[in-house]
């Protein structure tokens, strides 16, 4: 696929697949060149939309740094872009942060979120917040008490 310009950066991106809308975001470092496993999984049950951050794998070069705003925004851009007012979204680490800014910025975008070993960004979760919905594999409903939420957001082990 071409690469797309949003917001003024020219973004290289790939679709595949067929059936529910889904933008898959990548961890840093990492370009779509090293996850076509993941993405020909994808694409076999969604219409999935993939592209590498700004400055990374085959977008254009960046001679300015940029914000997370900047990559959500770059999101929204490339929603635009296809046309899809509304998308399922999946990160994977950094892509997650991506993810959840986007999901803040954007919330009338979003359908579903799905977050892989990511985190909220910054310099540490709160503890003390209020408890979480979740859903778990196969879609059971649970709750996740403050606790639980700061464990999971640390180092991912119990004390």
């Amino acid at each position: 696929m071409p690469t797309l310009c949003c917001n003024g950066v020219e973004l290289h991106v790939e679709r595949a697949g067929q059936g529910p809308r889904l933008l898959y975001c990548n961890g840093s470092g990492a370009t779509l060149a090293a996850v076509p496993w993941l993405l020909n999984r994808l694409a076999e049950r969604f219409d999935v939309v993939a592209f590498d951050y700004r400055g990374m794998g085959a977008s254009a070069p960046i001679s300015e740094p940029y914000a997370m705003a900047d990559a959500a925004a770059d999101v929204a851009g490339l929603l635009d872009a296809f046309g899809w007012e509304r998308t399922a979204m999946l990160g994977w680490s950094f892509g997650g942060m991506v993810a959840q800014e986007f999901a803040v910025s954007f919330p009338e975008r979003l359908e579903r979120l799905a977050l892989l070993s990511t985190s909220p960004g910054g310099p540490q979760p709160a503890a003390d917040g209020p408890a979480l919905d979740i859903r778990v594999a196969g879609g059971a409903p649970g709750r996740c008490g403050p606790g639980q939420a700061h464990r999971w957001r640390g180092i991912g082990w119990p004390e």
